[in-house]
């Protein structure tokens, strides 16, 4: 068997249980060397449970994971794990230090000569004395890969990797994994993009409920029929049918400007039952946007008006007085408490609805909770589940359930499909959906082009910080959004 096709490992019958509960179920795989394969599947199917067991962090409680060699096995997290205060170098080299000499000037001086040979192997260009702190998320993400290619991994498990990176660094990710491919490297990998999972993959397995349901060559199933597997039935169209009505202006912003110029003089209005895409490159100011008309930072000068009425909050807490809900892109590191049940981080922002004398009444907060996720549909093992176990769209589904118990006229959603599945984004449009009917109204923040063409009613296009276009309906196409983003 030719070197870059050899069989690098072999799941049979992996089975995963947790409290009685079937988290995967008889689950047989094979990876091959120089091989992407795509592992997919909606939240909730078993995917990270997957890799987690590949990778020894979780038992399985019936089958076997067989390694053909030592192989060396690698993962790259959704969440970076790199040190923030080290620079590249030490990262890619923690914990190896002693194998570069014996004296510390021996030992700085061969592990920056190493890093730089990684570096220009693999065409990135860093300066390996760089603080981690000071990379993008794309370029740590690359730190993590020289990482596991420095550790000499044949097998790099990739989770989410491109889920946080714009198209630009999206390319420069693959032309790494692709260079790892042609080495002979075998590569898992998750993804929620059916383009990036179509264009890089060599194989396909469909995660259902814990189960594969299906296994090929990419060149041997479509995207639509993938879709289908992934979620057990046809979907007729990604995008729920819109039949709000727009209404009378509910908020104006005149002339809004960040003291550090992360944006300048932004002017629009927004309308009852409207949804206002913010739509820019990475960079272009339009989270930064958000936040400042969230009540989240105060930074900025300006008007803010609601119902004709001039507001100058200075919290969240006034924000959310004035009726503004605001979800953040980063729902792990402010959306949620991680060890807080799902009842406990639902009620976060309303906690004077269920205290009586100072204390919190348990029973009204669980029932609160009962009623939310039944209308948000959070899939979940049993009540005191904390939200850290949930999958990416049901962690979501309770930052929105949080949000929303404020009863909001206006919700700012930064990035709110990012890194869930088809089906949990369907969820998500269709809760939207509901709240224009009922005469809210929406800013949606996104980076991802068919959600804000199809889910807004307008598009603001910010660059470097500056608005240069506001898209009227029949003008919202591609083109236009990239040829105002790039002015």
């Amino acid at each position: 068997m030719e070197k870059h096709r050899r069989q690098l490992a072999l799941l049979k019958n992996i089975s995963v249980e947790f409290n009685q509960i079937s988290i995967l179920k008889e689950v047989s795989l094979e990876i091959r060397a120089g091989e992407i394969h795509a592992l997919v599947g909606e939240n909730g199917a078993g995917k990270s449970t997957l890799m987690k067991t590949i990778l020894g962090i979780i038992s399985p409680t019936h089958g076997e994971v067989i390694f053909l060699d030592k192989i060396g096995v690698s993962m790259i997290h959704q969440e970076i794990l790199l040190i923030p205060e080290l620079s590249i170098a030490e990262n890619i080299f923690l914990g190896r230090e002693h194998s570069f000499g014996f004296f510390p000037w021996q030992k700085d001086k061969n592990i920056l000569l190493k890093t730089i040979e990684l570096l220009d192997e693999y065409d990135i260009e860093l300066d390996p004395k760089t603080l981690v702190k000071n990379l993008s998320t794309a370029n740590q993400q690359l730190v993590e890969i020289l990482k596991a290619v420095s550790q000499n991994s044949q097998l790099i498990l990739m989770d989410e990797p491109t889920s946080s990176l714009s198209e630009a660094e999206v390319q420069k990710f693959i032309n790494v994994i692709q260079k790892l491919k042609t080495e002979g490297v075998g590569m898992i990998f998750t993804s929620h993009k059916m383009n990036e999972i179509f264009s890089l993959s060599d194989h396909i397995s469909v995660l259902r409920d814990g189960s594969i349901v299906s296994s090929n060559p990419i060149n041997q199933i479509t995207e639509k029929e993938t879709l289908r597997q992934m979620v057990g039935r046809e979907i007729q169209q990604y995008f729920p049918e819109k039949n709000s009505t727009i209404g009378s202006k509910i908020l104006a912003v005149k002339n809004l400007s960040r003291k550090d110029l992360k944006f300048q003089n932004i002017n629009f209005e927004l309308k009852k039952g409207e949804v206002l895409g913010i739509a820019g490159l990475m960079g272009a100011g339009r989270t930064e946007l958000g936040m400042a008309i969230g009540g989240i930072t105060k930074n900025h000068t300006g008007e803010i008006s609601l119902n004709g009425s001039k507001v100058n909050y200075k919290s969240p807490k006034d924000a959310i007085r004035e009726c503004i809900g605001y979800v953040g892109e980063e729902r792990k590191e402010s959306g949620f408490i991680p060890d807080f049940t799902i009842s406990q981080n639902i009620s976060l922002s309303s906690l004077n609805l269920f205290q009586k004398f100072g204390w919190i009444q348990k029973e009204k907060e669980l029932k609160n909770a009962s009623s939310a996720i039944q209308k948000f549909n959070i899939k979940h093992l049993f009540k005191s589940q904390t939200v850290q176990k949930l999958s990416g769209g049901n962690q979501q589904k309770v930052v929105l359930a949080k949000v929303l118990q404020n009863d909001p006229e206006i919700i700012i959603l930064d990035e709110p499909t990012r890194g869930i599945d088809v089906q949990a984004k369907f969820e998500i449009y269709q809760l939207m959906n509901e709240l224009l009917e009922g005469g809210k109204s929406i800013l949606l923040i996104s980076s991802d082009l068919p959600e804000l063409i199809h889910m807004s009613d307008r598009v603001l296009v910010l660059s470097k910080g500056k608005q240069t276009a506001i898209l009227e309906k029949e003008q919202i196409k591609p083109e236009e959004i990239i040829h105002f983003a790039m002015q």
